[in-house]
């Protein structure tokens, strides 16, 4: 049976020694960046179809600021001309404004081995409704830069807390559904990373 995380089994790719490796300077970075509430963004809001039923991706607050492109989540393909400009500035700026997150994921998204990136802040309240991604190929790694033991994250019958400075792994596409519950007392940040499985992190993998 397929993991629900995958963290322990990816751990030795170079991609997670970094982000472990560097986590203070990832983390004064970020949070540098988003002390600004102008900053962050609301999550793009979809409607989720799931055992007959039909609800929205997520409840109360979910807000974040794209580190790259990536047209499924942050830009509409239908967007007009000024609104991809736009999009493409918020980045930009991002990238700008945080060297550090930038010099690692460029190698990665250089070589087509990047999906999505954001920093993602979750308040207490806030519920991830059971989705699955586009596709699962891409795993998607946090590297948790504050913490709350009540923001808990479901992956199919599996849950699990973020821990400050420790990565969690999981597939955001299928097999399984994740849903997210913040039922604790201060926000909860992430550094959220889509990386390709095939052939970046397939040769670490410990089964």
């Amino acid at each position: 049976m397929e993991p629900r995380f995958w963290d322990e089994i990816i751990k030795d790719a170079p991609i997670c020694q970094e982000l472990l490796n560097n986590f203070d300077k990832i983390k004064k970075e970020a949070l540098d960046f988003i002390a600004d509430p102008a900053t962050l963004f609301d999550y793009p809001q979809y409607r989720v179809h799931y055992n007959d039923t039909d609800y929205n991706i997520y409840e109360n607050y979910w807000k974040a600021v794209p580190m790259s492109r990536y047209e499924k989540e942050y830009i509409d393909t239908k967007s007009s001309p000024e609104q991809m400009k736009m999009i493409e500035g918020i980045i930009t700026r991002s990238k700008q404004r945080c060297p550090i997150i930038n010099s690692i994921i460029y190698p990665l998204e250089k070589d087509g081995n990047l999906a999505n990136s954001f920093i993602s802040r979750l308040i207490p309240g806030s519920k991830i409704n059971p989705h699955d991604g586009t596709t699962s190929n891409f795993m998607r790694i946090h590297l948790c830069l504050i913490e709350d033991p009540g923001c808990k994250i479901t992956v199919d019958n599996e849950t699990r807390t973020w821990e400050e400075g420790k990565l969690l792994a999981f597939k955001d596409g299928k097999p399984y559904l994740h849903s997210v519950k913040h039922e604790g007392t201060h926000e909860r940040v992430v550094f959220s990373i889509d990386v390709r499985i095939d052939p970046y992190l397939r040769p670490y993998m410990k089964l």
